[in-house]
């Protein structure tokens, strides 16, 4: 009598990790405020609320980046049942990878590399309006 094989659990493809050549070259290209969601991740401030049924969506927004975030939250237990994002056109890059280990270092370093030239022109705006 010959054994059967039930499947096992659905495997994920292993991730693409960033190069350091690839990441170099997109750094130059990345807005500081996309390098500081990318380092330090998004700032999300709570946007909208919205009934979806027995369950809530809640919006968030990234001032920083300008990305949105979508929460489908469970209207009995608070759970979160789904999540999404949409980022601004030009945030995703396409065929770069994962970040992490030392990429995640040089990502670091460059940020604050890049700190040291002063604040943000947004940041600076935002000190002149509330003054």
């Amino acid at each position: 009598m010959s054994e059967v094989k039930m499947p096992g659990p659905a495997r994920r493809k292993k991730a693409q990790v960033a190069t350091k050549e690839a990441l170099a070259a997109q750094m130059k290209r990345w807005t500081r405020d996309e390098m500081v969601c990318r380092t330090y991740q998004h700032r999300w401030d709570a946007y909208t609320v919205e009934p979806e049924g027995k369950n809530l969506l809640s919006t968030l927004f990234c001032a920083r980046c300008e990305s949105y975030k979508y929460e489908l939250i469970d209207g009995s237990s608070g759970h979160v049942l789904k999540r999404s994002r949409d980022y601004p056109p030009g945030y995703l890059t396409v065929g770069l990878g994962r970040i992490q280990g030392p990429r995640r270092d040089e990502l670091r370093l460059e940020t604050a590399k890049r700190f040291l030239k002063g604040p943000s022109k947004r940041h600076l705006n935002a000190v002149e309006d509330a003054g």
